[in-house]
């Protein structure tokens, strides 16, 4: 018994401190990763540090780290154009977490990784124009089905001073963003753009939390 106990204490003494129970390594997700959540085990010491694509987000987590505890840290919407792009071959942005922490005791390894690619926004077009005073429909779409409703903001914008009233998204007066909503186990959802009497070039973009973001510049043309 004396033996086993002493094997059992080895073994908790050769635990990493830390370890990613969300997302898992590898991942390519049906839903937003909206949650990193870290898991501290009894080897752990103190020193905890975590960085996203190199960016430290340490101060993020809570509760405060503790042995045989877990923090969580919340994330908002991933910036068009961050983190790695075809890191799986794949045409896909993906995104890598990395934590640490001290060991109690003797470990092996006092550092783990994640890499995951959350669902991608992608508009149906890469490039826009739009006659003075039309309407036509676009579309937002993700690569992967998402098992609940997922609620996208988009927004328009201008690219030039003196720009800011070109567009309306679904008859909203310009400047104002609006929510398109992909029903869960569909892979799109349509919203409508009307070209003010300004010629110019404008931007519109797609947000949600835990999702990769895009944005499309048009041209307003006679």
């Amino acid at each position: 018994m004396a033996t086993a106990a002493a094997l059992a204490l080895a073994l908790a003494g050769c635990a990493a401190p830390v370890a990613i129970v969300e997302p898992a390594a590898g991942s390519a997700t049906n839903d937003p990763v909206t949650v990193y959540r870290v898991h501290f085990s009894a080897n752990y010491r103190g020193g905890f540090r975590a960085r996203l694509d190199g960016e430290d987000i340490t101060a993020a987590f809570s509760p405060p780290p503790a042995p045989d505890g877990t923090s969580l840290a919340r994330q908002g919407a991933f910036p068009a154009g961050s983190g790695v792009f075809e890191r799986s071959g794949a045409p896909f942005w993906s995104h890598e977490l990395f934590v640490a922490g001290d060991c109690r005791w003797y470990c092996a390894e006092k550092s783990t990784v994640a890499d995951f690619t959350p669902p991608n926004l992608r508009f149906s077009r890469n490039d826009l124009r739009v006659r003075q005073g039309t309407t036509t429909t676009l579309r937002i779409e993700v690569e992967r089905t998402p098992s609940r409703p997922l609620t996208i903001e988009i927004a328009t914008g201008e690219s030039g001073a003196g720009y800011a009233a070109l567009v309306f998204i679904d008859g909203e007066p310009a400047g104002r963003s609006i929510a398109v909503t992909i029903p869960a186990g569909e892979t799109g959802a349509d919203f409508s753009l009307t070209a003010g009497r300004r010629l110019g070039r404008f931007i519109v973009t797609a947000s949600a939390p835990g999702c990769q973001s895009d944005s499309i510049y048009g041209f307003i043309t006679p």
